[in-house]
């Protein structure tokens, strides 16, 4: 398509991801008092998250004999489609490729997730959030709403802090397997 419909179409989505990053802060500030007092499970649970997201992707991938290119295609697959794709890319995987697992993580927890922490017993809301936001970022957070206002507040939360916790562990553990 010409650069000019592409762009077109840029602003409109532009336009209306400002109301939606707002509707997800609201709730997360009425939980603000709950995030303060636990700050230090919040930020332990989301970097397990991430850890056992990329681990488990390049895990899989090394003992199936799966290619690099689409190891470190996989291994971003935790956070959003815009930051897994660029972490692909950046360091040399496939961007389109790391979108389709970020796709099917996110059908996955929007779909199993809540029978996934019944089974296993997981109550807390705080908990129920952080997990559903961190393993399937805005499909899981939709879902964590659906639940209820914390575990969304909460599911919001982990989206921002899994992006950055992604960007910074990645490449460290991408270099610790010689990727």
């Amino acid at each position: 398509i010409p650069l000019e419909s592409f762009q077109a179409g840029g602003r409109i989505m532009t336009f209306f991801l400002g109301p939606v990053i707002v509707s997800l802060a609201v709730p997360l500030y009425k939980q603000l008092d709950k995030l303060k007092t636990n700050k230090a499970p919040v930020l332990l649970g989301a970097a397990a998250g991430v850890l056992v997201s990329i681990l488990s992707g390049i895990l899989l991938s090394l003992l199936f004999g799966i290619n690099r290119e689409l190891i470190i295609s996989l291994a971003p697959k935790g956070t959003t489609s815009a930051i897994s794709m660029e972490l692909a890319k950046a360091m040399g995987g496939d961007g389109s490729v790391a979108v389709a697992f970020v796709i099917f993580a996110g059908i996955f927890g929007y779909s199993a997730g809540e029978w996934l922490l019944n089974v296993s017993g997981v109550t807390h809301p705080i908990a129920r959030g952080l997990s559903l936001g961190t393993a399937s970022h805005a499909s899981g957070t939709q879902r964590a709403f659906e639940m209820g206002e914390e575990e969304g507040a909460m599911a919001s939360l982990a989206i921002g802090l899994v992006g950055v916790l992604t960007s910074v562990f990645l490449p460290l553990l991408l270099r610790l397997f010689g990727l």
